[in-house]
């Protein structure tokens, strides 16, 4: 980042890269779990700097059948007198595990905000009952949207820093979903407001 030349406060939010979501099982009707949220920073600079390093985390894939997802990567911001750091949300576990994944954490800003956990499905075995994965985790970053919940089908992915949605297991007629992949994680992300 490099200041307008007029500028003298700014405003940064930033977020990290949401949890992928895990993969639903192939031999069960497990759904996969969703990937946890990201987390947020949000910071007024009444002195804003001439520059300053900006890392953006991407968001975690969601992993396919039998597989976790990934964890979302981290993003930071600093300046020489302000860092800013704001954690990826946890990859989720594959399809009949209960423990959701580990939430992003955040520091730094006069804001921090712990991303949401990732939901966890009720899973069941040859059920002919459509069963849901789990949501997304959502995060706290502006225009934000977690994976929602899925039945036979591919996960939902996140955006800005949310987490992906399981993948899908058992569907209405008692059969198996084939495409189990979780949804990818929201990528992280950076608005700047610069200020006279």
């Amino acid at each position: 980042y490099t200041r307008s030349s007029d500028v003298t406060k700014i405003i940064v939010a930033i977020c990290g890269g949401g949890g992928g979501g895990g993969g639903g099982r192939s031999s069960y009707g497990y759904m996969g779990l969703g990937g946890a949220g990201a987390g947020f920073c949000y910071k007024y600079i009444s002195s804003a700097p001439s520059t300053a390093t900006i890392t953006i985390g991407s968001g975690g894939a969601g992993g396919g059948a039998d597989t976790v997802g990934s964890t979302g990567g981290d993003s930071s911001y600093a300046d020489g007198t302000v860092t800013l750091s704001a954690g990826g949300g946890e990859g989720a576990h594959m399809g009949g595990w209960t423990d959701t994944a580990a939430r992003g954490t955040a520091s730094g800003g006069d804001l921090n905000v712990t991303g949401g956990k990732g939901g966890v499905s009720p899973y069941t075995i040859g059920t002919t009952v459509s069963v849901a994965s789990g949501a997304g985790g959502a995060c706290a970053f502006p225009f934000t949207n977690p994976g929602t919940q899925k039945h036979a089908e591919v996960g939902a992915d996140g955006n800005f820093g949310s987490g992906g949605s399981g993948g899908g297991g058992n569907h209405n007629g008692g059969g198996y979903a084939t495409s189990r992949t979780g949804g990818d994680g929201g990528g992280g992300c950076c608005i700047i407001w610069e200020y006279k």
